[in-house]
């Protein structure tokens, strides 16, 4: 029996360390896929991804403004759900600015560019052209990615910013991270 038990627990370590690594390197990607130097938060605030804490949209262009910045935009991140048919799934929603920074590499099709468009990771079994709904508001994928998911694997969908700030703000010019090219 001991030597049964024991052989469990090296399995169940095995297993944990695998599943460890796996959200370190789904955090890496998703970070990476923004294409930001730096992130800019509100002081005390853990991460962009872990917690919601808001700042004006606007600061993004006093940071552009900044030594050493090259290019600086805001992004709003939030979970929420998205309904297609009768299904519902749970989603990370990333609004970023278009062709700023945070604009996705589109595998299909194109990035969202205009409101009521959005881009899913192909971990939702929408094609281009297909309506979904999230908050109540009806979005047509114009674009597909591939493995943009965070939080074990819960997919990402990214919209323009200003639809981002509608279903998280009631359309209030906020944000929940400044984005930079160059470091300040």
């Amino acid at each position: 029996i001991a030597v049964v038990g024991t052989g469990m627990m090296f399995a169940l370590a095995l297993d944990l360390t695998g599943v460890s690594q796996g959200f370190r390197t789904e955090a890496a990607h998703a970070i990476n896929a923004v294409g930001a130097d730096a992130w800019l938060v509100n002081h005390g605030v853990s991460g962009p991804f872990t917690a919601v804490s808001v700042l004006p949209a606007a600061r993004a262009d006093d940071v552009a403004g900044v030594a050493g910045v090259r290019r600086a935009d805001p992004l709003v991140i939030l979970p929420a759900a998205v309904g297609f048919g009768t299904t519902t799934r749970q989603v990370n929603v990333i609004g970023y600015r278009p062709s700023g920074l945070g604009t996705p590499t589109v595998r299909r099709g194109r990035a969202a560019a205009n409101d009521g468009e959005i881009v899913v990771d192909d971990a939702l079994p929408l094609g281009i052209g297909s309506f979904a709904t999230i908050a109540g508001q009806t979005f047509t994928v114009v674009g597909t990615v591939s493995g943009d998911t965070y939080f074990g694997g819960v997919p990402v969908v990214f919209t323009t910013i200003g639809d981002a700030q509608r279903l998280a703000f009631q359309g209030q010019p906020l944000a929940t991270a400044i984005v930079t090219k160059g470091v300040p």
